[in-house]
């Protein structure tokens, strides 16, 4: 039986509901008649009959099923698996305690040593500040040496992995129509992407430009429940357990990522390490050149996110 951790994710990527019975015998459902998956459908629910259906109605029906569990699981997931790694605890009692005794020592040091307290300070924030910029000035240099070998683009098909596009939106109707023909237009095969477009509840005028292209271009609208907090970490969150791919993008809705992004970054991933799970990509500004700014901007190389699944 799917589970909102593990079953879920299963059913969305082998594209199946969970199984019914009828006359006493199981009934599975899935949109995905490949050889492949009825192989494993057949040894994971063994004299069980599978039918055809849709895929918009197979997400439709697990959404449904199961959406207000993994809206949940979309915010607590990690709290409850890894407390240790998240910031839903913003103070443990240990840093609490050394922040009050910071505190104090601050206070005594200003009330007898009011100068020489400014000056230390001005020179920790100083050598705090010098640090990062310096680290920012290693990764860029890094990055660059990395951006300047190319790899070749992956151009077998055939053994090109499933992948998924996660495009989280509020809003932002007026720019999703180019962003959608962008994504049309990937150099990549289509029976091979997943391509979601996150949209809040009640987000209407979104919703209804994405409903309309996801049909248009048999895209997959997934709605996010209403819940807090209202952040993009928490649509992705919602919208990957619904992940089919391999590997994972997320995009923005101003994005225009160029058509062979994904066979690049699968030949990437290919030749790095397998030590490597994520891959940034340069993001390049349609004002680049405009003036000092946005010449300062383009050299920090904001990046997006491509991940291995795995």
């Amino acid at each position: 039986m799917c589970s909102a951790e593990s079953g879920w994710s299963s059913c969305a990527r082998r594209l199946f509901l969970p199984p019914a019975s009828e006359f006493g015998r199981q009934v599975i459902v899935t949109a995905d008649t490949s050889e492949e998956n009825l192989c494993w459908l057949r040894a994971a629910y063994p004299g069980a009959r599978i039918v055809g259906s849709d895929k918009r109605e197979i997400l439709a029906q697990l959404e449904q099923r199961f959406g207000a569990e993994v809206a949940v699981a979309a915010v607590d997931a990690l709290a409850c698996s890894h407390p240790e790694l998240s910031a839903r605890s913003v103070l443990t009692r240990h840093q609490a305690a050394s922040l009050a005794l910071l505190a104090i020592a601050l206070a005594v040091s200003f009330s007898l040593w009011p100068v020489d307290t400014c000056r230390v300070i001005a020179i920790v924030a100083s050598a705090t500040f010098l640090a990062g910029a310096s680290f920012r000035c290693a990764l860029a240099w890094i990055g660059g040496g990395l951006a300047s070998n190319p790899v070749p683009c992956a151009n077998d098909d055939g053994t090109l992995p499933s992948y998924t596009i996660l495009v989280p939106l509020y809003r932002e109707a007026n720019v999703l129509p180019r962003l959608a023909q962008a994504l049309h237009e990937l150099d990549y095969p289509s029976d091979k992407l997943d391509i979601k477009l996150i949209v809040e509840s009640d987000d209407l005028e979104t919703a209804t430009i994405a409903e309309r292209l996801a049909q248009d271009f048999d895209f997959h609208l997934v709605r996010v429940p209403k819940g807090s907090p209202r952040t993009k970490p928490r649509a992705c969150n919602y919208a990957f357990a619904l992940a089919r791919g391999e590997f994972t993008v997320i995009y923005d809705a101003e994005d225009r990522p160029e058509p062979d992004q994904l066979r690049k970054a699968v030949a990437r991933f290919r030749s790095a390490s397998c030590e490597i799970a994520c891959l940034q990509a340069r993001l390049n500004f349609y004002n680049a050149n405009e003036n000092w700014l946005t010449r300062g901007i383009m050299a920090q190389t904001p990046q997006e996110i491509l991940t291995d699944n795995h």
